[in-house]
């Protein structure tokens, strides 16, 4: 795998960060592509997407530290450091949500319809993630010694055959992303979101066994099935708000959510 992709000097850029960025990048414009056929203008989708990554970010940090204490209590200044490489995906996912909320009652602008375009611009990013994580040899696979295995280096350069668990989470995202792609306007409002929840949740506590790092120790299968279990909470949400605004079309969104 290639976990550098160039240097300046001494300094190195990794391929990692750059998959984190461009799937940031391709999330967003993906989601201004399609604001206008959900009746979205360019600038609620950028407000929303800065609200949402902030929450994200601010939320992940906080529970990843918390979900690894023990480690962090004996050095509290590294809480600091390195916010990219210690992000807990329950926390973002919660915390993005919430930033989302948050714009979207300050604004007066309509929930659903821009968490359903965040769900699609999100299972983008997470392509783009999960491709970073396999060539930079995070988030790997146990070692496996079938047929199947592949040459997999660790987060340390140590190589083994292992199951490719990377690979397969890559290619899980992609079976979300064009399963939002070819629902898109076909669900009602926040259908979008509901399915990815549910996707996402079951397809990587499905993998969890298969990894190798130190997430497998962790309670991490569970927050995915009860990320799969907060679909139905969002479906149920959605379709009692959908319910009180008579004469909308199954995929047509209500003109605000205060209306």
């Amino acid at each position: 795998m290639h976990p550098i992709l160039f240097r300046i000097g001494s300094v190195p850029f990794y391929t990692y960060t750059a998959a984190i960025y461009i799937g940031a990048l391709g999330a967003l414009g993906l989601m201004l592509g399609q604001a206008p056929k959900r009746g979205l203008s360019p600038q609620s989708v950028l407000g929303a997407y800065l609200w949402a990554l902030a929450g994200a970010i601010l939320a992940g940090r906080i529970a990843h530290v918390a979900l690894n204490w023990a480690a962090y209590s004996a050095q509290p200044a590294a809480i600091w450091r390195s916010w990219g490489e210690g992000l807990s995906w329950p926390g973002a996912l919660l915390g993005g949500l919430a930033g989302l909320a948050a714009y979207a009652a300050r604004r007066g602008e309509r929930f659903w319809a821009l968490a359903d375009l965040g769900a699609l611009g999100l299972a983008l990013a997470l392509v783009w993630g999960w491709l970073g994580a396999l060539m930079h040899g995070a988030d790997y696979g146990r070692a496996a010694y079938a047929g199947w295995a592949w040459e997999l280096p660790d987060l340390h350069g140590i190589v083994l055959p292992r199951f490719p668990t990377q690979a397969v989470a890559l290619a899980a995202s992609a079976g979300i992303l064009g399963a939002l792609w070819a629902a898109r306007g076909r669900l009602r409002p926040g259908g979008s979101l509901a399915l990815f929840l549910a996707l996402h949740g079951l397809a990587l506590a499905a993998l969890q066994p298969t990894r190798g790092d130190a997430s497998a120790a962790g309670p991490a299968q569970a927050l995915y099935l009860a990320e799969a279990g907060a679909a139905l909470v969002i479906w149920f949400a959605a379709r009692v708000t959908h319910a009180r605004r008579p004469g909308l079309a199954e995929g047509e969104y209500p003109l605000s959510e205060g209306s």
